[in-house]
Protein backbone atom coordinates (compact mmCIF):
# COMPACT_ATOMS: atom_id res chain seq x y z
CA UNK A 1 0.00 0.00 0.00
CA UNK A 2 2.96 2.31 0.93
CA UNK A 3 4.03 1.78 -2.43
CA UNK A 4 0.79 3.06 -4.31
CA UNK A 5 0.66 5.64 -2.16
CA UNK A 6 4.47 6.56 -3.20
CA UNK A 7 2.92 6.03 -7.15
CA UNK A 8 0.12 8.79 -6.66
CA UNK A 9 2.60 10.88 -4.93
CA UNK A 10 4.90 10.75 -7.48
CA UNK A 11 1.93 10.93 -10.19
CA UNK A 12 0.09 14.03 -8.16
CA UNK A 13 3.79 15.70 -8.13
CA UNK A 14 4.08 15.15 -12.11
CA UNK A 15 0.98 16.37 -12.85
CA UNK A 16 1.87 19.07 -10.50
CA UNK A 17 4.97 20.02 -12.18
CA UNK A 18 3.45 19.48 -15.65
CA UNK A 19 0.94 21.89 -14.90
CA UNK A 20 3.26 24.53 -12.88
CA UNK A 21 5.71 24.30 -16.19
CA UNK A 22 2.29 25.49 -18.38
CA UNK A 23 1.28 27.76 -16.54
CA UNK A 24 5.24 29.24 -16.51
CA UNK A 25 5.28 28.93 -20.68
CA UNK A 26 1.91 30.89 -20.64
CA UNK A 27 3.20 33.64 -18.06
CA UNK A 28 6.28 33.77 -20.46
CA UNK A 29 4.15 34.54 -23.67
CA UNK A 30 2.32 36.68 -22.53
CA UNK A 31 5.23 38.70 -21.15
CA UNK A 32 7.34 38.55 -24.60
CA UNK A 33 3.80 39.61 -26.05
CA UNK A 34 3.56 42.59 -23.78
CA UNK A 35 7.83 43.49 -24.19
CA UNK A 36 7.14 43.17 -28.12
CA UNK A 37 3.97 45.81 -27.24
CA UNK A 38 6.06 48.24 -25.51
CA UNK A 39 9.31 48.02 -27.72
CA UNK A 40 6.70 48.90 -30.80
CA UNK A 41 5.17 51.81 -28.79
CA UNK A 42 8.72 53.52 -27.68
CA UNK A 43 9.97 52.96 -31.42
CA UNK A 44 6.43 54.93 -32.34
CA UNK A 45 7.18 57.44 -29.58
CA UNK A 46 11.15 58.02 -30.51
CA UNK A 47 9.11 58.33 -34.43
CA UNK A 48 7.81 60.84 -33.17
CA UNK A 49 10.40 62.91 -31.09
CA UNK A 50 12.40 62.57 -34.07
CA UNK A 51 10.05 63.73 -37.53
CA UNK A 52 11.49 66.18 -39.81
CA UNK A 53 9.08 68.27 -41.48
CA UNK A 54 10.83 70.31 -44.43
CA UNK A 55 8.94 73.65 -45.79
CA UNK A 56 9.81 75.35 -48.74
CA UNK A 57 9.80 78.70 -48.73
CA UNK A 58 10.34 81.62 -51.35
CA UNK A 59 11.20 84.74 -49.43
CA UNK A 60 10.74 87.91 -51.17
CA UNK A 61 10.61 92.09 -50.71
CA UNK A 62 9.45 94.99 -52.40
CA UNK A 63 9.91 98.38 -52.16
CA UNK A 64 9.83 99.90 -55.78
CA UNK A 65 10.43 96.84 -57.24
CA UNK A 66 11.73 93.37 -56.09
CA UNK A 67 14.34 93.46 -53.46
CA UNK A 68 14.99 90.68 -52.35
CA UNK A 69 14.63 87.03 -53.54
CA UNK A 70 15.72 83.85 -51.63
CA UNK A 71 14.58 80.07 -51.34
CA UNK A 72 14.90 78.14 -47.95
CA UNK A 73 13.97 74.92 -47.30
CA UNK A 74 13.15 75.16 -43.67
CA UNK A 75 12.89 72.03 -40.89
CA UNK A 76 10.48 72.82 -38.29
CA UNK A 77 10.12 69.07 -37.28
CA UNK A 78 12.12 68.05 -34.47
CA UNK A 79 14.30 65.43 -36.23
CA UNK A 80 17.05 65.77 -39.11
CA UNK A 81 15.28 65.79 -42.48
CA UNK A 82 17.72 64.04 -44.99
CA UNK A 83 17.49 65.18 -48.51
CA UNK A 84 17.14 61.77 -50.91
CA UNK A 85 16.21 63.63 -54.60
CA UNK A 86 15.41 67.40 -55.66
CA UNK A 87 13.46 67.68 -58.86
CA UNK A 88 13.87 71.45 -60.33
CA UNK A 89 11.52 72.36 -62.87
CA UNK A 90 10.68 75.02 -65.58
CA UNK A 91 7.30 75.07 -67.51
CA UNK A 92 7.13 70.99 -66.14
CA UNK A 93 10.92 69.88 -68.06
CA UNK A 94 13.34 69.03 -65.24
CA UNK A 95 16.87 70.56 -64.68
CA UNK A 96 19.52 69.30 -63.44
CA UNK A 97 21.23 72.89 -61.98
CA UNK A 98 20.48 76.51 -61.78
CA UNK A 99 22.63 77.45 -64.95
CA UNK A 100 20.78 75.03 -67.50
CA UNK A 101 17.53 76.32 -65.93
CA UNK A 102 18.10 79.86 -66.34
CA UNK A 103 19.56 79.15 -69.85
CA UNK A 104 16.23 77.76 -70.90
CA UNK A 105 14.33 80.47 -69.41
CA UNK A 106 14.39 82.90 -72.49
CA UNK A 107 15.82 85.60 -70.25
CA UNK A 108 17.68 88.61 -71.94
CA UNK A 109 20.56 88.78 -73.11
CA UNK A 110 21.69 91.80 -70.85
CA UNK A 111 20.75 89.91 -67.40
CA UNK A 112 24.35 88.13 -66.17
CA UNK A 113 23.29 84.29 -64.59
CA UNK A 114 25.51 85.37 -61.15
CA UNK A 115 24.06 83.49 -58.26
CA UNK A 116 24.59 82.78 -54.77
CA UNK A 117 23.93 79.12 -54.24
CA UNK A 118 24.36 76.55 -51.54
CA UNK A 119 23.60 72.62 -51.92
CA UNK A 120 20.62 70.80 -50.72
CA UNK A 121 20.38 67.35 -52.58
CA UNK A 122 21.60 64.77 -50.72
CA UNK A 123 22.11 66.84 -47.69
CA UNK A 124 21.12 66.84 -43.92
CA UNK A 125 18.81 69.82 -42.15
CA UNK A 126 18.88 69.75 -39.13
CA UNK A 127 16.10 70.69 -36.67
CA UNK A 128 15.53 74.08 -36.92
CA UNK A 129 17.57 75.17 -39.47
CA UNK A 130 16.99 77.30 -42.13
CA UNK A 131 19.11 76.16 -45.36
CA UNK A 132 19.12 79.39 -47.68
CA UNK A 133 19.96 77.10 -51.28
CA UNK A 134 19.80 79.92 -53.33
CA UNK A 135 20.01 84.30 -52.89
CA UNK A 136 19.53 86.31 -56.39
CA UNK A 137 19.08 89.33 -54.01
CA UNK A 138 22.58 91.09 -55.15
CA UNK A 139 21.53 90.18 -58.53
CA UNK A 140 18.80 93.01 -59.43
CA UNK A 141 18.48 92.09 -63.26
CA UNK A 142 17.99 88.24 -62.70
CA UNK A 143 15.93 88.13 -59.84
CA UNK A 144 13.20 90.38 -61.41
CA UNK A 145 13.45 88.26 -63.91
CA UNK A 146 13.24 84.89 -62.24
CA UNK A 147 10.41 86.44 -60.38
CA UNK A 148 8.34 87.08 -63.45
CA UNK A 149 8.98 83.57 -64.16
CA UNK A 150 7.98 82.32 -61.09
CA UNK A 151 4.94 80.19 -61.59
CA UNK A 152 6.32 78.54 -64.06
CA UNK A 153 9.11 77.03 -61.75
CA UNK A 154 8.35 74.21 -59.58
CA UNK A 155 10.42 71.94 -57.04
CA UNK A 156 9.84 68.29 -55.42
CA UNK A 157 12.28 67.48 -52.78
CA UNK A 158 11.85 64.11 -51.33
CA UNK A 159 13.38 63.52 -48.02
CA UNK A 160 13.09 61.26 -44.85
CA UNK A 161 13.55 60.33 -41.25
CA UNK A 162 16.25 58.67 -39.37
CA UNK A 163 14.20 55.62 -38.98
CA UNK A 164 13.50 55.63 -43.15
CA UNK A 165 10.25 57.33 -42.90
CA UNK A 166 9.82 59.21 -46.28
CA UNK A 167 7.43 62.45 -47.61
CA UNK A 168 7.58 64.49 -50.70
CA UNK A 169 7.28 68.06 -51.12
CA UNK A 170 5.83 69.74 -53.72
CA UNK A 171 5.84 73.77 -54.14
CA UNK A 172 6.12 76.44 -56.94
CA UNK A 173 8.38 79.33 -56.77
CA UNK A 174 4.82 81.65 -57.09
CA UNK A 175 3.06 80.63 -53.74
CA UNK A 176 4.22 79.60 -50.38
CA UNK A 177 1.61 76.27 -50.23
CA UNK A 178 3.28 73.55 -50.48
CA UNK A 179 2.14 69.83 -50.27
CA UNK A 180 3.39 67.26 -48.13
CA UNK A 181 2.72 63.62 -48.55
CA UNK A 182 4.25 60.50 -47.22
CA UNK A 183 5.73 58.00 -49.91
CA UNK A 184 6.87 54.70 -49.52
CA UNK A 185 10.11 55.65 -50.15
CA UNK A 186 12.40 58.27 -51.91
CA UNK A 187 12.71 57.64 -55.69
CA UNK A 188 15.43 59.50 -57.91
CA UNK A 189 14.35 62.01 -59.92
CA UNK A 190 14.63 61.67 -63.61
CA UNK A 191 16.75 64.62 -63.93
CA UNK A 192 18.93 64.62 -60.54
CA UNK A 193 19.40 68.17 -59.59
CA UNK A 194 22.72 69.17 -58.71
CA UNK A 195 23.11 72.20 -57.35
Amino acid sequence: MAEVNNSRLALTTSIAVGVISLCALVVSLYQSRIMTQQNELQRETMKAQLWPRLEFVVSRAYEDGITHFALHAKNQGSGPAIIESVDLQYKKKSYPDWWDLLDHMSLPDSVQTYITNRTINHSVIRPGEDLIFLDLSEYKELMYEVDQRSSHIDIKICYRSVFGDSWEIRSNFASNDDSILPVETCKPAVVEFQN
